[in-house]
């Protein structure tokens, strides 16, 4: 992976990072590709010398020193030298989520977790990168943790595009990109980071935490609302629903730096990874979902996006949310499912082929949804009260506890179809092929449409 950088010649123009083997799509950095390169030259040649190796061709990093910066606490640096901090709700709750109904054997277990401390707060004179999940505030470079969350797993930082390697409690910041001086922001809240290309994580991530401003009743109107540039247009879209026109948007490019007089923030209300390890210290409880503290922010998306939606002819009852081939986590026998379920009035969806108003009007006009596993589950919350969600799964799905907590308290009954790995993935068993048995499919269906 390492070798590509160093043997490239030539810079390409039309690439994002300069190096078309890092980039995702159009306007995308690989970030897992990145922070694999950044390990194995930090491992092999040392700090400064791998660093100088990765940067060659990469026109994504600026000419310049790494900067070691401190790894702070978001909450702990805004309770100390915020211009405003305003705390919402207290960490320290125990809670627990019943794993999902499962038709088949699988892994399902209960989730344990305890919440985290949910707060609005202002920072002031502080930068922030597209793509980038951290603030650097002087010498610290601020991330949302709290208390002993980062003990709890071994997390990947140099997913992160601003961090080139880490050192202790220490990370070594990439300058910014090349002869571009930063954009220059009053006042704004920041949307920005480095998992926003993933619908899941927009949903249920990204977005909660403006709701959480918005439910507040803080957030100054007319604050510049942060997002990074070339996301999936329905990301987009969704938060131009949510806003009501009420603020304004402004694009971050990836690897771009913006220096902001007045940052508002709020945490997130799971806590996050940049790319956990799935090692025997992993736990899914390290990341567990309060059902009590979404419930909430749920509503708020819900109330927010009604409008839209009234405006929008209702579709059918039955909705397939189906997954496109080439994804991982692939079901292996689909097409054959897919046919299965036509013959019994499910109209057959590629989310991303749609409008995001479109998709949430799917959902919201559907009795019954069939989903594999994959983001489009989270369209779910814009279902109706008394819906039935059933998602198509692998055994592995005790990760899959936290649907519970977002969706029962929304009135959906959701349970997980389960059949036997067809392909394990090593480093991520979670995201291993699969296959479900027809029979047991189609017999499994119409127990679960005839109880509705």
């Amino acid at each position: 992976m390492a070798e590509t950088i160093p043997g490239s010649t030539s810079v390409h123009p039309d690439s994002v990072t300069g190096n078309p083997s890092f980039d995702y799509a159009a306007g995308q950095p690989n970030l897992f590709r990145m922070m694999k390169a950044k390990q194995t030259l930090h491992a092999d040649y040392g700090l400064e010398p791998g660093f100088e190796k990765f940067k060659e061709n990469l026109t994504c990093i600026g000419i310049g020193l790494l900067e070691k910066l401190s790894i702070g606490f978001e909450r702990d640096f805004a309770r100390m030298t915020g211009v405003f901090y305003r705390e919402l709700k207290a960490a320290g709750e125990q809670f627990s989520t019943n794993p999902l109904r499962t038709i088949g054997k699988g892994t399902a277990r209960t989730e344990r977790g305890v919440t985290r401390t949910e707060y609005i707060t202002c920072l002031t004179d502080v930068k922030v990168r597209g793509r980038s999940e951290g603030v650097i505030a002087g010498s610290h470079f601020l991330l949302d943790y709290q208390d002993d969350e980062p003990d709890r797993l071994d997390d990947e930082l140099e997913w992160d595009p601003a961090i080139f390697a880490v050192t202790g409690k220490d990370v070594w910041i990439v300058p910014a990109r090349n002869n571009e001086s930063p954009i220059g922001v009053t006042q704004a809240f920041s949307l920005l980071g480095a998992h926003t290309d993933f619908f899941g994580h927009w949903i249920c991530e990204y977005l909660p935490k403006l709701m959480i401003a918005f439910n507040s009743g803080l957030l100054p109107v007319g604050t510049t609302i942060l997002i990074d540039s070339h996301m999936p247009p329905s990301h987009k879209e969704s938060l131009v629903h949510l806003l009501g026109g009420q603020f304004e948007i402004l694009e971050i490019p990836p690897f771009r730096e913006a220096k902001v007089q007045r940052l508002w923030r709020a945490p997130g209300i799971v806590f996050t990874p940049l790319h956990e390890k799935r090692n025997e210290k992993f736990s899914f409880d390290s990341t567990a979902t309060p059902a009590e503290r979404f419930r909430p922010v749920l509503q708020s998306m819900r109330t927010r996006m009604d409008s839209a939606l009234k405006a929008v002819p209702p579709t059918g009852k039955r909705v397939f949310f189906a997954r496109k081939e080439f994804r991982h986590r692939k079901l292996v026998n689909a097409s054959q499912l897919e046919e299965c379920a036509k013959q019994r009035d499910f109209t057959i969806i590629y989310p991303e082929d749609h409008t995001f108003l479109e998709q949430a009007n799917f959902a919201r006009s559907a009795d019954v949804v069939l989903a594999t596993e994959g983001s489009a589950i989270f369209l779910a919350c814009f279902m109706k009260p008394g819906g039935k969600l059933i998602i198509l799964c692998h055994p592995l799905v005790e990760y899959l506890t936290g649907y519970n907590a977002m969706f029962s308290p929304l009135g959906i009954d959701t349970c997980v179809m389960v059949g036997p790995i067809n392909k394990v993935k090593d480093s991520t068993p979670q995201d291993s092929d699969y296959f479900i048995d027809p029979q047991l499919f189609v017999e499994s269906l119409e127990a679960e449409m005839g109880a509705t």
